[in-house]
């Protein structure tokens, strides 16, 4: 069965963490980055890109609609 980019996220949360423990900074980074990512994949159906900055406009859009322009 294939995993959920969701439950890829919690997975690569998990790392993470376990890379701050023993010192593993850039890994630690480098999941944490990939955490975001699915996560923000997961919630935004309609992406249609996989460039960074526009999925960061993207999420930006998304909470904008949401919680209201100052909010966000």
């Amino acid at each position: 069965m294939l995993a959920s980019k969701l439950d890829k996220a919690e997975k690569l949360l998990e790392e993470a963490e376990a890379d701050i423990r023993i010192g593993s900074y850039n890994k630690a980074v480098s999941a944490s980055y990939f955490f975001v990512r699915l996560t923000i994949e997961h919630y935004i159906k309609d992406l249609k890109t996989m460039k960074d900055d526009k999925i960061a406009n993207a999420l930006k859009r998304s909470l904008a609609r949401k919680n209201g322009r100052e909010r966000s």
